[in-house]
């Protein structure tokens, strides 16, 4: 093999080429670490030959080398990798920059990196191992996956890869939470629905989920729970279908009728509050409009499955969906908070006046005393 040595006489580097002589040209166009030129001395005697077959490589080398010791480091051994990849997994946000000065801790910065080896003293160098440990382990998830469900047998109950991924998990205690009988008088009939953010390790990854309360446990029971690499309407239809799915065959085996009311859902629906503040310049988007979607959107797929012959027109169905969806209070009350803060939406003299008004809406006791408010509201608001 021989090896790449610099034609400035000051200068200790020596560098192993690459196994492949056909890549070896590609080495000498660079320059050394000192900017000096790079010259192959190929006198070596030395070779090394690699059997391959179906079971594994064996590995021959012959011969003796007659050049020093290479200086400069191309790849990392089999310890230094796993070394960097225990770094990364407890730090798995952490950026290339970071892990070359040290990550931060409690009593100042972690090792560096570029102590595991020479290889990982650059940035591009941390990037490029960083690409492939990610995509080494992209390429294991469909094993992994799959090891996952042969574990846990009817756990996941719907998946779905590409553009779109979600995978939606239940098991039958979960399913039976969500379905109680109607007549029961305590407040404790429906479904709230929400999505958490940052709980994946992608931060715009979600975990959606559907929780009943348990009058045995005093508890709210994840009834539902989706892992979703987004937040759009097609994201929240699949999750709420499934719910709904599994709900009728839940109604289906305690022999309770499937009827719209058994659906009702609590959400974090506060959409409107951006049509309140909307005029031709501002426009505030609230997240909640994809989540009301995909209800809207499932409650018609469910009901016009041939299976539940349903005479609905869609627009019946719409207006259906609509009825069932009640908006969480705690979720009004930081939304409104949250506009407030818009300085380009709310003057911040009149943030003050903004919330009492807007909450005040959560007094009205009629559809009268909403519209009551809500005119005063437009009234008063510049």
């Amino acid at each position: 093999m021989g090896a790449i040595l610099c034609d400035e006489p000051t200068c200790n580097v020596i560098t192993r080429p690459q196994t492949r002589c056909a890549k070896v040209p590609e080495q000498l166009e660079q320059s050394c670490l000192c900017g000096g030129k790079l010259q192959y001395k190929d006198s070596c005697s030395a070779t090394s030959t690699l059997y391959s077959f179906r079971d594994g490589v064996f590995f021959v080398h012959r011969g003796t080398h007659d050049h020093p010791r290479p200086t400069h480091k191309l790849h990392l051994t089999g310890r230094e990798r796993a070394h960097f990849e225990d770094i990364i997994a407890s730090h798995p946000k952490v950026k290339p920059s970071q892990l070359l000065t040290g990550v931060a801790g409690l009593t100042g910065p972690e090792d560096s990196v570029a102590e595991i080896s020479s290889v990982l003293v650059n940035v591009d160098r941390i990037k490029a191992e960083l690409r492939r440990m990610r995509e080494t382990t992209a390429g294991d998830f469909e094993d992994e996956f799959a090891k996952f469900q042969a574990g846990h047998p009817g756990f996941i109950v719907f998946s779905q890869f590409g553009a779109v991924s979600v995978v939606v998990m239940q098991t039958p205690f979960m399913s039976s939470m969500l379905v109680k009988h109607l007549d029961d008088e305590e407040a404790v009939n429906g479904i709230v629905s929400d999505a958490a953010h940052g709980f994946w390790r992608e931060s715009k990854h979600l975990l959606i989920f559907s929780s009943a309360f348990s009058t045995v446990l005093q508890h709210w029971v994840p009834g539902l729970m989706t892992y979703a690499n987004g937040a759009t309407e097609e994201h929240y239809r699949l999750h709420f279908l499934v719910l709904f799915e599994s709900m009728a065959e839940e109604c289906e085996r305690r022999s309770i009728e499937v009827k719209d009311e058994i659906f009702a859902n609590v959400c974090a629906f506060n959409s409107w509050i951006s049509r309140l503040v909307i005029d031709s310049n501002i426009k505030v988007v609230d997240f909640s409009e994809a989540e009301r979607g995909g209800f809207t959107a499932a409650f018609i797929d469910f009901w016009q499955n041939p299976s539940c012959d349903d005479s609905r027109s869609e627009e019946d169905l719409r207006q259906g969906a609509a009825a069932l969806l009640k908006g969480c209070q705690q979720h009004f009350r930081s939304q409104v908070t949250r506009v407030s803060k818009i300085s380009a939406a709310v003057p911040p003299n009149q943030r003050d006046h903004f919330k009492d008004r807007v909450l005040a809406l959560q007094d009205a006791i009629t559809k009268e005393d909403f519209h009551r408010i809500a005119n005063a509201f437009y009234v008063t608001s510049p």
